[in-house]
């Protein structure tokens, strides 16, 4: 990204921007971690190289 982080207008809500290595996301609902956490999760995960395991079947 070539703008300046000061000036550039931000994406639209609920648009992440999850394919560097600095991660963005906007959600709707007020200030709570939650509703990000999956998205930011997987972006940790393909930035650490971690494949998950399966959930276990019974």
């Amino acid at each position: 990204m070539t703008e300046d982080c000061r000036t550039a207008q931000k994406p639209a809500g609920n648009t992440g921007l999850l394919d560097g290595e600095l991660a963005w996301r906007q959600h709707d609902g007020g200030h709570e971690d939650r509703t990000n956490m999956k998205h930011f999760i997987k972006w940790a995960n393909k930035l650490l190289g971690h494949t998950p395991p399966k959930p276990a079947t019974q």
